[in-house]
């Protein structure tokens, strides 16, 4: 008796496709079944009045566990025991599926491994004819049952639905060695685990993010100067004299626009790229995060360069607000020269109304007071040098470059929590607002239990 059969290549599609070729008997072994393999069975039954239909599978639930099949198909076999004969044995590890008198036998699909798998070119099962089909009945306890009520002769033939597999080809000895001490390497890095030790979980990725931003040094806000310390120099009523100096005026911010030029931009990429939400921030897709970052930073040091007036400005975008400026506006040199010119002479003011303000100079430089008594300066100059040290050195006023380092961005990106995704109804507002129904992936994974000592 000659034997005949086929490596093909096995999908679900094609075993489907088989089953639904049935006249008149199914025989199908595996560990655990799916629910669509046992609807297929059923409903075929169900059209054809097949009479033999007969399904072997594990004992127990540890073959479900491994991925081998679900719990649906465990409920439509009990409730099906009329239309399907059960039997159960101990560790099946193949699937043999056998329609009229063509058979198919197959490695066992296991749903968390297969997932996502490129197809093989390997074979994974044999197509066989009613020759292999009679030797494996004959091995099963319902041989009795198929033989009488089946006339092979009179049984039409079954297409064979199976993709037949390429030709293998051999892969040379340094490469077979080298992907052998990579499996090793990888297998002495993550261990394997027993799969009876995982538990399946329900993970997710966040496809949005809520970006909490925070900008330093941006917005000009009044700065002060306490004067106090030069005001231990005077002998004078103090009370009604300034306590402290406005760095800058109201009038200063007002005509003050080179910070908002930033300001435009980042309001510009904003609306490209992120989404309003009120008091919990700002939205963004978890994979423009990395493109928004980079240019925020991109555009700070434009930014940065234009403020210092750097000369080789080249493609800088902040040129063409300087051009469209109002003449009235000021830079930001421009106004911390101001500042400090006008509080320079109000503190010159001061002194020059003090009586022992010249004494009091001279007993804290002795260089100045050496230069005086040289002739290499004037009276008006010693004020007016110890006056610019003072407000420099002692009162801190600020120069253009230390306002510059302040210049700053900081973004962070934190993931939407479970309690603001379900259970606040403000943040529903806004996945409503932006009709936002994919905010998360979800997907099953596998995580290793704590078995205890």
């Amino acid at each position: 008796m000659s034997l005949e059969f086929e490596f093909v290549k096995v999908t679900n599609e094609k075993v489907l496709e088989f089953i639904n070729q049935a006249n008149h008997r199914i025989l199908f072994v595996k560990p655990a079944f799916y629910k669509w393999e046992i609807e297929t069975i059923i409903n075929t039954k169900k059209m054809k009045n097949i009479s033999l239909c007969e399904v072997y599978c594990e004992k127990g639930d540890e073959a479900i566990r491994f991925g081998f099949g679900d719990r649906d198909a465990l409920d439509l076999i009990i409730n099906n025991q009329n239309a399907i004969t059960v039997q159960l044995v101990d560790s099946i590890r193949m699937s043999i599926l056998i329609v009229d008198n063509n058979c198919l036998i197959y490695s066992p699909r296991i749903a968390q491994l297969d997932n996502g798998e490129k197809p093989s070119d390997f074979p994974n099962g044999f197509f066989g004819d009613k020759n292999v089909v009679e030797m494996i009945i004959t091995r099963f306890p319902t041989y009795s049952l198929f033989s009488p009520e089946i006339d092979n002769k009179k049984i039409e033939s079954i297409s064979n639905p199976f993709d037949a597999v390429k030709k293998i080809i051999n892969l040379h000895q340094d490469g077979v060695s080298q992907e052998l001490k990579y499996a090793i390497e990888k297998l002495e890095e993550n261990p394997p685990i027993d799969p009876s030790n995982l538990r399946k979980v329900n993970i997710y990725r966040n496809n949005y993010k809520i970006l909490k931003r925070q900008l330093f040094g941006i917005k000009v806000k009044n700065k002060k100067i306490n004067l106090k310390p030069f005001y231990s120099h005077l002998t004078t009523n103090k009370e009604r004299l300034l306590s402290s100096w406005n760095i800058f005026t109201n009038d200063d911010i007002r005509s003050f626009q080179d910070m908002t030029f930033f300001e435009k931009e980042l309001q510009a990429l904003d609306k490209e790229l992120l989404l309003d939400i009120g008091r919990f921030g700002l939205l963004i897709e978890a994979s423009k995060k990395d493109d928004y970052d980079s240019r925020v930073n991109t555009m700070k040091l434009e930014f940065l360069n234009f403020l210092k007036g750097d000369i080789n400005l080249g493609e800088n975008r902040f040129m063409a607000y300087k051009k469209n400026q109002d003449k009235n506006a000021k830079s930001l040199s421009q106004v911390l020269e101001d500042s400090r010119t006008d509080l320079i002479e109000y503190l010159l003011t001061l002194a020059y109304a003090e009586k022992s303000f010249e004494s009091k100079i001279f007993s804290e430089d002795r260089l100045l007071k050496r230069e005086f008594e040289n002739g290499d300066i004037n009276k008006e100059e010693v004020y007016e040098k110890f006056i610019k040290n003072f407000v420099d050195n002692k009162l801190k006023f600020p120069n253009k470059d230390e306002l510059l380092e302040r210049i700053d961005i900081k973004n962070d990106f934190y993931d939407i929590s479970d309690e603001l995704l379900n259970n606040n109804e403000d943040f529903q507002f806004f996945i409503k607002k932006y009709d936002l129904d994919n905010l998360r992936k979800y997907n099953k994974g596998y995580e290793q239990m704590d078995m205890g000592l």
